[in-house]
């Protein structure tokens, strides 16, 4: 129990910073594409904060539906796979209880949407920093 506790930590970590680095790459592309409009928004005066936002949330929109599609396509698929585990194998449900489909979502998905918005945050607020020095 210990070991898969740890062992899905890992992934997560693994993950998360694959995630940050997506995001990362996904908003540099777009600040490079719109370098010269962030350059003549700096002329004119804008704020660091006002250019930064747009990019931040691009990064919100992009961490959220990396944590909604996923759940989208899991919470069906839990279901059917913990039904097929019982039907196949009947007296594993003797020593195992999985939990119902909207216990465990219930708390996954918004947990998710957090995740998802703190990743896509970092990864948005990363990526500008250096390309708002004019």
């Amino acid at each position: 129990s210990n070991v898969f506790q740890v062992a899905g930590i890992l992934v997560m970590l693994v993950l998360g910073v694959i995630s940050v680095m997506i995001i990362i790459n996904t908003i540099r592309i777009s600040v490079m594409n719109r370098r010269v409009e962030i350059n003549i928004m700096k002329y004119v005066g804008a704020t660091d904060w006002f250019i930064r936002w747009p990019f931040i949330i691009e990064g919100i929109i992009i961490g959220l539906i990396g944590a909604v599609l996923p759940m989208l396509v899991g919470m069906p698929m839990y279901g059917k796979t913990v039904s097929l585990f019982y039907n196949h194998i009947p007296f594993v449900e003797n020593f195992v209880r999985f939990r119902v489909v909207g216990d465990v979502f219930s708390f996954v998905l918004p947990a998710a949407l957090i995740f998802g918005i703190l990743l896509g945050v970092v990864g948005s607020v990363t990526s500008i920093r250096k390309h708002l020095q004019v």
